[in-house]
C-alpha cells in the first residue's frame, strides 16, 4: 500500500496460474496513541505444525484488534488442510493440521486498557466503560470500588475510619457554704461524651463528615473550618468582616494579592489597595520581596494559580496573568461577556468528563481569572488543566511578548471542602 493507493504484484511462471485475488486493508492515523500495527511473516522453509510470536509490543490490554492471515503454504501430508490463528495471552499462535512452509500474517491493535480509547468513557467498571463512577463508589486509578464498613475514602484508597478518643472529665470541685468542706465530681458535657476532636496539623482543621484533616484557607494557619480562620500567618492578618485572613498590603512581600511594591502610594503602578494599576506591569515580588513596577511591557506572560474551591459538581480555579494589554480589556467584541474567550482551558488529563469550562475576567482585581470546570456531578475524579492565552487574540495583542507559557494544574476534589455560591464569590473578590 502506497500514498498514491494500493499497488499489487502479481509474479507468475509457466507451472503457475493466478485464478484470484484477494487484497485486505485497514485504514488509520498512525499518529492515534497506543496503536500497534504489524506484520509476522514465516518463511524459514522448515516445516511446522504450530508456531508462536509475540508482537514487539505488548497487546494483553488490547480493546480493539484486527488480524488475520494473508498468505500459507501447506505441505499436504495426507491431512486435512485446516490452519488457524489467534490472540492468546499476547501472544499470536498458529496451528495447522498439516505442516507448512510459509506463513503471512497482519495484526492491528489498538491498546492501553479496555477503555483506553473510550472519550470520555475511560472508566472500566464491571465490563462497562462509564464516565463516572457511580454513586458511593470511588475511582482508584483502575477501577470503581466501594469502601467497605468503617472504611471512608481519603482520596485515593479506602482506609479506616479514625474514631476520636473519648476524654477524661477534668474533675471540678465545689465548696459548701455552710461547712467549708469541698467535694470533687467528674463533669460531663456533650463534647465529652461524643469524642474530642482529633489533633490535626498545623494550618489544617478536622473534617467531621470526611473524618480527616483538610486545608485552612488561604493565609491562615488555624481555623475550625473551612470558613473563616482563628489565626493568621505572617504577613495576613484578620478580617473581622469576613472571619477570614486578608493579605497585608504595603509590608512589600506578595502571596495572594496583584502587587506589592512595599507601600500603600497610588500612581507608582501598585495601588494603595495593591491592585496594579491600569498600563502598568509588575514583577519580582514573592513572599520575601516586593514587587518593582514599570510602564514597560513584559518581554513574557506569566500564569499564577492562587487557589481552588470546590461546589457541588464543579470545581472553580483562580488564576493570574501578569500582564494584559489594555485594548484587550476594553475590547467590546474580545473581552465581551467576563472576557472568557481571553484564555485557552483544557482538561489533559484524569477526570475529562467536564460539560463545560468557562474562565472571567475579574474586574475588581489586576489580570485575575475565574476558571469555573463544571462536571455537573459528583464525586470529582483528579484531573489536570492546561491554561494559556487564547491563540487566536496573539497576533492582535500580543506582538513582541512571548505567550508560549502554560499553567498547569492539578486538582484533587477530594481535598476540597464543599462550599457555598455565597462563599465562592466572596472569597474571589477577597
Amino acid at each position: 500500500m502506497t500514498k498514491q493507493g494500493i499497488s499489487v504484484l502479481i509474479s507468475s511462471t509457466s507451472a503457475t496460474q493466478v485464478h484470484s485475488i484477494f487484497v485486505s486493508y485497514v485504514v488509520y492515523d498512525p499518529n492515534i496513541q497506543n496503536l500497534v500495527a504489524g506484520n509476522y511473516v514465516y518463511n524459514k522453509y522448515v516445516a511446522s505444525k504450530s508456531l508462536q510470536f509475540t508482537p514487539p509490543i505488548g497487546v494483553s490490554n488490547n480493546n480493539v484488534a484486527f488480524h488475520g492471515f494473508n498468505g500459507f503454504i501447506i505441505n499436504n501430508d495426507k491431512c486435512d488442510i485446516a490452519v488457524s490463528g489467534g490472540l492468546s495471552k499476547g501472544n499470536l499462535t498458529f496451528s495447522a493440521s498439516s505442516n507448512f512452509y510459509y506463513l503471512s500474517y497482519n495484526y492491528f491493535f489498538l491498546i492501553g486498557g479496555p477503555c483506553g480509547q473510550c472519550v470520555g468513557f475511560n472508566i472500566n467498571y464491571n465490563g462497562n466503560c462509564v464516565a463516572s463512577c457511580p454513586p458511593s463508589s470511588y475511582f482508584n486509578g483502575v477501577t470503581c470500588i466501594t469502601c467497605s464498613t468503617g472504611q471512608v475514602w481519603n482520596g485515593s484508597s479506602c482506609v479506616a475510619i479514625v474514631v476520636p478518643p473519648t476524654p477524661t472529665p477534668a474533675p471540678t470541685t465545689t465548696t459548701n457554704s455552710s461547712t467549708g468542706s469541698s467535694s470533687s465530681s467528674s463533669s460531663s458535657s456533650s463534647s465529652s461524651s461524643s469524642g474530642s476532636v482529633p489533633s490535626c496539623p498545623g494550618a489544617t482543621y478536622w473534617d467531621g463528615q470526611q473524618l480527616r484533616c483538610l486545608p485552612c484557607p488561604a493565609g491562615c494557619s488555624s481555623c475550625p473550618d473551612c470558613y473563616s480562620c482563628n489565626t493568621c500567618s505572617a504577613g495576613f492578618f484578620l478580617n473581622s468582616a469576613t472571619s477570614l485572613c486578608s493579605e497585608v498590603c504595603g509590608d512589600g512581600r506578595r502571596f495572594v494579592l496583584p502587587c506589592d511594591d512595599g507601600n500603600t502610594v497610588d500612581g507608582d503602578g501598585c495601588s494603595s489597595k495593591c491592585q496594579i494599576e491600569s498600563g502598568f506591569f509588575c514583577a519580582g515580588g514573592s513572599p520575601a520581596s516586593k514587587d518593582t513596577c514599570s510602564k514597560s511591557t513584559p518581554k513574557a506572560l506569566a500564569f499564577s494559580s492562587s487557589g481552588q474551591s470546590h461546589e457541588w459538581g464543579r470545581i472553580i480555579l483562580n488564576v493570574r496573568v501578569n500582564f494584559l494589554p489594555l485594548a484587550l480589556i476594553q475590547s467590546a467584541s474580545d473581552c465581551s461577556n467576563s472576557c472568557k474567550d481571553v484564555l485557552s482551558v483544557r482538561i489533559v488529563s484524569g477526570d475529562t468528563s467536564a460539560v463545560s469550562i468557562v474562565a472571567r475576567y475579574i474586574p475588581t482585581t489586576s489580570y485575575s481569572f475565574s476558571v469555573v470546570v463544571d462536571f455537573m456531578k459528583e464525586p470529582i475524579g483528579l484531573f489536570t488543566v492546561q491554561i494559556g492565552i487564547n491563540p487566536n487574540l496573539v497576533s492582535k495583542y500580543f506582538s513582541g511578548i512571548d505567550v508560549s507559557n502554560r499553567l498547569t494544574v492539578n486538582v484533587n476534589p477530594a481535598f476540597l471542602s464543599l462550599a457555598t455560591n455565597s462563599n465562592i464569590q466572596e472569597n474571589l473578590q477577597n
